[in-house]
């Protein structure tokens, strides 16, 4: 009798319906009880809903959400939308920085830790950006000089005659941030947005496979993500000093330690999938953190 009323064995209209009321670390979960619960469990129709929630509640993924939903094509794989969302949720949880390449052309605020109760004219103390010649410029506060820069290692961010800013992720919006004993630094995260491109491209070649679109629908679909994407890029230069001082208020609204640790939900899945991860690792199978959120 009790294996009759097993979840696995409830109509999937019904199972549909329970698994629309669960947050998702209890989705993500689920997925892995029993096989006929996979497909459910990751179903876009659930999962949709969950990262534009995701989208609302981190600064950092404005671009992501500047992105119109129609646009996007995780809709037309099953798990299009469960994939996109732990995408995002991994970037966020990983380490962002291993090349100078990622810091090239980047702006950041500039923080002095000894000053900072004393304010100033802005929510920053200097505005530098990171050039390609490896050469850091002061845009905006303090005359900071012209300095060499290089990413080592470690990796962290070396200027000449400076200690070694250690990257990290800012808990509340997911922006990137640096830091030594002196200074802190900030910018906004590109890298969300990179992904969930890539993510859409793999999306459109499964459909076509599957034969859900044609190939001329692929195209099309990817063209007008590029032109959406391109207008996004560009907005996101024109206003790029703007952007860094909404970043700074809204994290200046998290400094409650409480809030910056993200929510319990949050912090469920990301456990959950870093479990799910380090097993995979431990057993050899060599697969990468997208294969296992698959």
């Amino acid at each position: 009798m009790s294996a009759n009323l097993s979840l696995e064995n409830l109509p999937l209209e019904v199972i549909h319906q329970i698994f629309g009321l669960l947050p998702p670390p209890t989705l993500a979960s689920l997925r892995l009880t029993a096989p006929s619960l996979h497909a459910p469990a990751t179903s876009s129709l659930h999962w949709r809903s969950h990262t534009l929630h995701l989208l609302s509640a981190h600064r950092a993924l404005q671009d992501v959400s500047a992105v119109p939903v129609p646009v996007w094509s995780f809709s037309l794989v099953p798990d299009g939308w469960f994939r996109a969302y732990t995408t995002l949720f991994r970037i966020a949880r990983t380490e962002w920085l291993w090349t100078d390449e990622q810091l090239k052309g980047s702006t950041w605020t500039v923080f002095f830790k000894a000053f900072s109760e004393s304010g100033g004219n802005g929510p920053w103390h200097a505005l530098v950006e990171l050039r390609a010649n490896l050469m850091s410029h002061p845009l905006e506060g303090l005359p900071l000089n012209i300095s060499r820069w290089h990413v080592d290692g470690k990796p962290s961010l070396r200027f000449s005659g400076y200690p070694a800013l250690i990257p990290f992720r800012d808990p509340h919006t997911w922006c990137r941030m640096m830091q030594h004993v002196v200074v802190v630094m900030s910018s906004d995260a590109p890298e969300f947005l990179e992904a969930l491109v890539e993510l859409n491209t793999v999306a459109l070649a499964e459909a076509v496979q599957y034969g859900i679109i044609s190939a001329e629908t692929r195209e099309s679909r990817a063209n007008e993500l590029e032109v959406v994407v391109e207008e996004i890029l560009a907005v996101r230069k024109a206003e790029i000093m703007e952007r860094l001082r909404c970043l700074c208020l809204e994290r200046n609204r998290g400094t409650d330690s409480a809030d910056r640790k993200g929510s319990p939900q949050e912090s469920r899945l990301g456990e959950t999938l870093e479990t799910e991860y380090r097993a995979a690792l431990g057993s050899g199978c060599g697969e990468t953190p997208e294969e296992v959120s698959v």
